[in-house]
């Protein structure tokens, strides 16, 4: 899986979380997060806030998968939502890392490049927390 350019780092503050169902095996986390973002690449220059909120369902295995969405707002006013799938696993006790793709939408001009890009998001946090890191790249087919 070819991996192009950095476009954002987002580094989330936690928010609110709430357990959504408990299963045989397995338990569900919805997570909600803010943060703020830094743009690289056809971003560059591109700096702001971001709010996410995402299902994040915690297998026995150590293995965790789920969905997400949010908004990024830059400084001067733009926005773009994204929507996201990943799956995670615990790296070690209390880190979790994730990974997956995510796909954007905008009406803003000045982040239109958004719409055609599909991109990877790697991330990293506390387990069972909203507060991470995530490294996102452009995906090179």
């Amino acid at each position: 899986m070819p991996i192009g350019q950095k476009v954002f780092e987002i580094k989330w503050k936690g928010m609110m979380m709430t357990i959504k169902d408990v299963g045989e095996g397995s338990f569900t986390m919805e997570m909600t997060a803010q943060g703020e973002f830094t743009g690289f690449g056809p971003a560059k220059g591109l700096k702001g806030s971001a709010m996410t909120t995402f299902l994040d369902t915690f297998h026995r295995s150590g293995v965790s998968t789920g969905t997400g969405q949010g908004i990024l707002t830059t400084a001067e006013g733009d926005m773009v939502v994204y929507r996201t799938t990943f799956a995670g696993r615990m790296k070690n006790a209390g880190k979790q890392a994730w990974v997956g793709p995510v796909t954007y939408m905008t009406e803003s001009k000045k982040l239109e490049f958004l719409n055609t890009i599909v991109c990877i998001s790697e991330g990293e946090g506390e387990s069972g927390s909203p507060e991470g890191k995530d490294t996102v790249y452009e995906w090179v087919p």
